[in-house]
């Protein structure tokens, strides 16, 4: 699922391997049009489009030595699925736009929230790639299924902000954030935790500084979660007239996922 706290795992898995003192570079493929993706990922050559009045190295360059993340690779075209294969196969590379083979040297950790082996089958996502990124894989469960996780989520995101380490959360606060269904995964989590810590005038975040809706009633038990996610969808999209991206904003989820979402739900402008 979307939120669920995929690139905070993928830092761990490189702060725990022989590549922690490499850099550590996330993207995310599904929020970046193709062909400026394709710069990102791969750098240019100076002049080789209209506006490339610079050389500019891509995030395989920059990552070298270090670990580089892709978010949603499932969003990536037919076209640079084969490139990043290539990549992956060859460890090398071209910018747009050049004639020198690059070498690089970088981990690949890959994430996404669809059933990408649905993706190959329907020919959407490449096999020979799936199978190269594939090797070891990892489910990360929703939020709502790992709540005993949440102290320690609380804890990181206060302590992420140095000036609000001296804050924490009362019990009640607490008991509040493990009873909620939490559609939006760690995303949202991160967001209901920022607005308390900027609102709490205390040095302890009460009931009264959270969202209003941790505190309507939407917990874990007694509704399906799909109608659950509805309602908190539906409620953000009506507060912001219709406003997609920013409804997709303040939902912690990528546009392109709530627009799928919307879709799934009926829920139009």
């Amino acid at each position: 699922e979307s939120g669920v706290g995929k690139e905070l795992v993928a830092k761990n898995i490189h702060n725990s391997s022989d590549r922690a003192e490499g850099p550590f570079i996330p993207i995310n493929c599904g929020a970046i049009p193709e062909t400026m993706l394709e710069t990102e990922l791969f750098g240019h050559e100076k002049g080789s489009f209209t506006g490339a009045y610079a050389k500019k190295l891509g995030l395989l360059e920059i990552a070298s030595n270090g670990t580089l993340f892709l978010d949603e690779i499932s969003e990536l075209s037919q076209r640079l699925q084969g490139k990043l294969l290539r990549v992956i196969e060859t460890e090398s590379f071209f910018r747009v736009g050049g004639l020198r083979e690059i070498k690089v040297d970088v981990r690949f950790v890959a994430a996404t929230n669809r059933d990408i082996k649905k993706d190959v089958e329907t020919g959407e996502f490449r096999p020979d790639l799936y199978y190269r990124i594939g090797a070891l894989t990892l489910r990360i469960p929703p939020l709502r299924e790992r709540r005993e996780d949440i102290p320690l989520l609380v804890d990181h995101i206060i302590q992420s902000k140095p000036e609000f380490k001296h804050k924490k959360l009362s019990g009640k606060a607490m008991e509040i954030l493990t009873n909620y269904a939490w559609p939006g995964n760690v995303r949202e989590l991160q967001n209901v935790i920022y607005r308390a810590l900027f609102l709490s005038s205390g040095s302890t975040i009460e009931p009264h500084d959270l969202s209003p809706d941790l505190t309507s009633g939407l917990t874990v038990s007694g509704r399906r979660l799909e109608d659950i996610e509805k309602d908190h969808i539906l409620k953000v999209f009506r507060e912001v007239n219709g406003q997609k991206r920013k409804a997709a904003e303040i939902l912690g989820v990528d546009p392109k996922t709530l627009y799928r979402k919307l879709h799934r739900y009926g829920i139009d402008d």
